[in-house]
């Protein structure tokens, strides 16, 4: 799920993705070079400065709740 929120202090992108094993899926995509592909990432990184070809050394975000209505 990609969502724009609109807040006092600008844009902010939402990205919101759940899956057995994150960090595998999150590589496939770096390495994909399809078409749709490759401008996606090109697309996110003129939007975010995200480049989705290199590995994220930082941590992975912490959940704090996870509820299911």
């Amino acid at each position: 799920m990609w969502a724009l929120q609109q807040t006092l202090r600008g844009d902010f992108l939402i990205a919101y993705a759940t899956g057995e094993d994150l960090d595998h899926a999150t590589g496939l995509f770096g390495a994909a070079q399809g078409d749709f592909e490759r401008w996606f990432k090109q697309q996110v990184h003129e939007v975010t400065g995200t480049d989705f070809n290199e590995r994220s050394t930082g941590p992975t975000s912490e959940i704090l709740a996870d509820t299911e209505v």
